[in-house]
């Protein structure tokens, strides 16, 4: 697990550093733009030509101070472009006049770059990028050049509407990771994300904004020699209409895969003996045969179940003592507009979380990071459910934590893993009611590497088979 901190966290970071330990402006930059440099060196050295766009903030400082070293490196194929508007800070005034000093090449254009080394914001930007600075981020993204970000890509921000950022092949985060990055409609424009070595002293840092899990978080229960199907839990799944079955059938058999002892699905009854026969380890009967759901240790409601069983799911709200919403039962819980007992996991995509949006935070305008934290906090305060919200990106926020799963997957991107993901969480929350939407997350992403290794691409019954594995 990874500390994630917001805009306002580093820049007080960066303060408390300077005023109650004494470490210079200068040396945070030094050493940031240090251990940067020894990073992309490499890039650096390969280019035929290394722009660096140097903006007039601290940022930009950086920028020029990587510039400074890779030209006291021995390296002549760099270039610096200044974009100041006429203003800048100290400290990138020092780092200039440095550069100009000891030789380094100025330029007014990217012709001829195929690597630009991006410092023309940093964290602290406000609202959408002005003129000249709003068209040099479309030159640069228009550009061929592989693109290296400075801390943040330029133009992500806390206060900035979506869609405004540089899009980067590698951002080096300095010190620390930065949560605005992992935000679903950001993290395409970050690349692969890096960081510095932490050059903040231990006494600077708050508490962490948010997390970023990996696979060292995953932490699924073991099962006991004596366990059998009634010791691993049984679990209900309240799904399938019409022409819809795969769902289901998909769920039930992710739940047998990720641990679950006992599956019962109810469907409806020309259904039945239909996914009966795809899935007979199952027990299958009908929706109204769901009359006592309590019996069950955990609930999944929704796959495939259509827009006419809204009350399965006021049953399944009623009566589950822990239960998970997917697919269907989200926008039945939006037409609904009703909250949960708090022992609920809701699993929706982004059309799905829209909904939820719709319904729980009307008056919500999630358009930047910050506005988009805030909806994400109302919604989950509104339903009393932990949210995961699956995109390239998986968002996990409960009463205390916001955590991300950076998956970067798109083999995960096929019909059903949604489905799998749904019933591998019905199967752990029956075992752990705490950490089950995150075990969940993380189980599906390295079953989706692991299938991807394997398969290449895969269908979501192919990715069933390497839950287990995972």
């Amino acid at each position: 697990m990874q500390e994630l901190y917001s805009a306002s966290q580093s820049k007080s970071m960066d303060e408390t550093s300077q005023n109650k330990f004494s470490i210079l402006g200068a040396t945070l930059m030094e050493d940031a733009s240090f251990s940067t440099y020894l990073r992309i060196r490499d890039d650096i050295t390969s280019a035929s030509l290394a722009v660096f766009v140097a903006g007039g903030g601290n940022n930009g400082g950086d920028a020029l101070a990587i510039a400074r070293l890779a030209y006291l490196d021995g390296r002549r194929n760099i270039a610096v472009m200044l974009a100041d508007a006429g203003k800048e800070t100290d400290l990138r005034k020092a780092q200039r006049l440095a550069c100009q000093s000891i030789g380094v090449r100025f330029t007014d254009a990217l012709d001829g770059a195929d690597l630009i080394i991006d410092g023309l914001f940093g964290i602290g930007l406000k609202g959408c990028p002005r003129e000249p600075s709003k068209s040099l981020i479309e030159e640069i993204n228009s550009s061929k050049a592989k693109v290296i970000a400075l801390d943040v890509p330029s133009g992500i921000a806390e206060e900035v509407p979506f869609a405004n950022g540089v899009k980067a092949y590698r951002t080096i985060c300095m010190g620390e990771l930065k949560s605005a990055l992992f935000i679903p409609e950001n993290r395409d424009h970050a690349g692969t994300i890096e960081t510095t070595f932490p050059f903040f002293p231990e006494g600077a840092k708050p508490n962490a904004h948010a997390y970023l899990l990996n696979d060292q978080d995953l932490c699924v229960p073991t099962l006991k020699a004596s366990d059998y199907k009634k010791t691993r839990k049984s679990v209900a799944i309240i799904g399938g209409s019409g022409r819809f079955t795969g769902a289901v059938i998909l769920a039930a058999k992710a739940a047998f895969h990720a641990g679950a002892g006992l599956v019962t699905i109810f469907t409806e009854q020309n259904l039945v003996s239909l996914i009966a026969k795809a899935i007979p380890s199952a027990m299958v009967t009908t929706y109204e045969e769901a009359t006592d759901l309590s019996a069950f240790d955990a609930v999944l409601c929704g796959p495939g179940m259509g827009k006419k069983h809204d009350d399965a799911l006021k049953m399944a709200l009623e009566q589950a003592k822990r239960l998970v919403i997917d697919a269907d039962g989200i926008r039945a819980l939006a037409r609904l507009g009703s909250s949960t007992k708090g022992n609920c996991i809701l699993t929706p995509h982004l059309g799905e979380y829209a909904d939820l949006v719709n319904a729980f935070a009307k008056n919500a305008k999630p358009e930047t990071p910050f506005a988009w934290e805030e909806t994400l906090s109302e919604v989950q305060k509104a339903t009393q459910a932990t949210l995961v919200v699956k995109a390239n990106t998986v968002t996990i926020k409960d009463s205390e934590t916001l955590c991300f799963v950076d998956g970067q997957n798109p083999s995960l991107g096929v019909a059903g893993s949604g489905d799998v993901l749904a019933g591998m969480t019905l199967a752990l929350f029956a075992k752990d009611g705490k950490r089950a939407a995150h075990n969940a997350a993380l189980l599906h992403q390295k079953a989706g590497r692991l299938a991807h290794e394997k398969l290449g691409f895969y269908s979501s019954d192919d990715l069933i088979r390497f839950i287990g594995k995972a």
